[in-house]
């Protein structure tokens, strides 16, 4: 039984990517992994054909879902919980088909572990290429100091990249089923999974290494989302985050006024900046306000956003 499980959601990926991201893995330092990729009812009958020929390979398990998205409309978080199900690792690692990573990636991330006793989740940072300029971006947005975290250290959870990949998680703390990945949640459905998973943990450790690499292929400055998929984001990230807050706010052992001050920062503004998720500018958001189908949620972030700052005040 292999110590750490490398889940990998697969659909229509180009098979130039999914093969370079499988040589990364097999590149490793760290060897005691398995591999599960999940086809998640692919119709590019040459990434069908390469996943065929990869059911071959002892270490790679293949598992193949029916449930088209049209019978069933769903983002990542159907196939890595498909992934997680069959994993027997004690630690999971999801990681995108189309990502790469350097070969200290896995075994970074287990002495994490190694060192930390009762860790849940080992975070590092990552970088970013963009294929069309041929560049890395360093990502700038966790510029945190390393260290040990949890829901009690807010606003540092906030300034954590809110992925699924550049982490590894404990398996028996992530396949609990209030922190499976979110299968009605195809827009931002990472960031709102961090939010549940930091109103459950204990203990995450961040790592500033750069050695997870995310692959921009896709120029999304002009992709646009339904009404319908933001108010699922919104939503879900609004609920797991009064959660967090409703955990430790009247808990005064440990969290101070000033500390509480500093969260109710940070939550205002991290709920703003939801708010204009995919939007291009201010009439989009105020036509967004009058749309039946999101303005209920709308109106309930504005409401606790006013409490906070009442209370704040």
């Amino acid at each position: 039984m292999a110590l750490v499980s490398c889940i990998i959601p697969v659909h229509n990926v180009k098979v130039a990517y999914l093969s370079s991201t499988l040589n990364d893995l097999r590149k490793q330092k760290f060897q005691d992994f398995e591999i599960i990729v999940v086809d998640d009812a692919s119709t590019d009958e040459e990434c069908i054909q390469y996943l065929r020929a990869l059911e071959i390979n002892p270490k790679i398990k293949v598992i193949w879902s029916k449930v088209t998205h049209a019978e069933k409309p769903h983002g990542a978080g159907f196939p890595r919980n498909i992934g997680l199900k069959a994993a027997t690792g004690e630690y999971v690692a999801f990681i995108d088909a189309d990502d790469f990573m350097h070969p200290d990636y896995l075994q970074t991330l287990v002495d994490m572990f190694r060192k930390n006793p009762g860790l849940e989740i080992a975070v590092i940072n990552h970088a970013r290429w963009f294929e069309k300029i041929n560049t890395y971006e360093m990502n700038q947005k966790m510029l945190i100091s390393p260290g040990v975290i949890n829901c009690n250290n807010w606003p540092r959870v906030i300034e954590v990249n809110g992925s699924m990949w550049a982490r590894m998680c404990l398996r028996s703390f992530i396949s609990r089923p209030e922190l499976l990945s979110l299968e009605d949640v195809d827009y931002q459905e990472d960031m709102c999974w961090w939010m549940i998973v930091c109103s459950k943990a204990t203990k995450i450790l961040v790592e500033q290494s750069y050695i997870y690499y995310y692959y921009r292929i896709r120029d999304e400055t002009g992709k646009e989302h339904p009404v319908e998929k933001k108010e699922t984001s919104i939503r879900t990230f609004f609920n797991g985050s009064r959660e967090v807050w409703e955990r430790i706010k009247n808990d005064n052992s440990y969290i101070s006024n000033n500390f509480k001050l500093l969260y109710d920062n940070a939550f205002v503004f991290k709920m703003k900046y939801v708010l204009s998720f995919g939007l291009k500018n201010n009439d989009e958001l105020n036509l967004l306000r009058n749309d039946p189908r999101i303005k209920p949620t709308l109106d309930a972030v504005d409401k606790y956003i006013a409490e906070f700052i009442n209370k704040r005040d």
